[in-house]
């Protein structure tokens, strides 16, 4: 029971790497402490591209998960740029509904210029 209780947990954390994240802009807040990344992510062969936002503390690594902020199909060219440094507006999202879309993520409200 044990070799199999191993061997299952083996074959779930293998699938937790299939996904992958592909950094293609940042842009640091105004007062540095903060930075938005806008992101592809892929989760193998049979999912397309999404491109993604997070928010992330300045400095640290992009985690291997999903956008915190913002999750669109596709690859749209997506624009940053912090108004405030507790304000991120998004622009680029003209023809792309969003999948996911966060207008709050901790202190920073995020707006979205179509």
């Amino acid at each position: 029971m044990k070799r199999l209780t191993a061997l299952f947990t083996a074959l779930l954390s293998g699938c937790a790497d299939l996904c992958s994240n592909e950094p293609i802009d940042a842009m640091a807040s105004p007062d540095n402490a903060l930075e938005a990344v806008v992101f592809e992510r892929h989760c193998g062969a049979t999912t397309g591209y999404a491109t993604q936002v997070s928010i992330i503390q300045t400095g640290d690594k992009l985690p291997n998960e999903a956008g915190n902020v913002l999750s669109v199909e596709g690859q749209p060219s997506l624009e940053l740029e912090w108004i405030t440094p507790k304000q991120l507006l998004i622009s680029g999202l003209t023809t792309t509904k969003p999948v996911n879309l966060h207008n709050k993520v901790d202190d920073v409200t995020i707006s979205v210029d179509r």
